[in-house]
């Protein structure tokens, strides 16, 4: 049976969802990730993103957590109004937040990084009524600054990726009607980050 996202993850959703109530953030940022991806069934396939500095000054990530300096940051995958994640089997790995650590982001640098991994079964059927095409929202927040691009993935017999596009951070957190999602966000590391974190829906 896999692993099912720990309930007391759930309790950090308002650190991703939810602005802290103070002024709107300074930062700015492009979030970018392929708008569409074809992935081998049944296959562990690694999804690549990036961001880009828009603002002024540096975006210093520190050792990848607030609580020791860092930026505050975090992901999401959101699953659309009748969708799910269970067939996409999608997974934030270990791997997410070393990624960052030591960054130092200038004004209109690039970084690419890992996402995270799918293994797209279309067997299941819950939460999949297109077999092998599901349209997740992938996401990425830095302080109260948000990002969001429409994703449709497709299973089959190979892996390929259209050139990825950049969606604009704002103060807004909202994100169309989700149905479920898998979310990343500052101090899971320290609830479980050793293993894959997974949504069954």
């Amino acid at each position: 049976m896999r692993p099912v996202l720990p309930a007391i993850v759930l309790a950090v959703v308002a650190s991703l969802l939810t602005a802290p109530d103070c002024a709107a953030s300074a930062i700015s940022f492009d979030f970018g990730i392929s708008p569409t991806i074809d992935v081998t069934q049944n296959v562990v396939v690694p999804i690549p993103a990036a961001i880009i500095n828009r603002g002024s000054d540096p975006l210093v990530f520190g050792c990848a957590l607030v609580s020791c300096g860092g930026l505050d940051f975090g992901a999401s995958v959101t699953a659309p109004f009748g969708e799910g994640l269970g067939a996409l089997q999608f997974s934030f790995t270990s791997s997410f937040y070393p990624q960052f650590v030591g960054l130092v982001l200038q004004p209109n640098q690039r970084f690419d990084f890992l996402f995270g991994t799918i293994d797209f079964d279309p067997s299941v059927s819950v939460g999949n009524p297109f077999g092998t095409v599901l349209h997740p929202i992938f996401g990425f927040r830095i302080d109260d600054a948000f990002a969001f691009v429409p994703v449709t993935i497709t299973a089959g017999d190979h892996t390929s990726f259209a050139p990825p596009i950049f969606a604009p951070s704002s103060s807004s957190s909202v994100v169309p009607e989700p149905s479920t999602f898998l979310l990343l966000a500052t101090g899971v590391a320290s609830l479980g980050m050793k293993r894959r974190l997974r949504v069954k829906t």
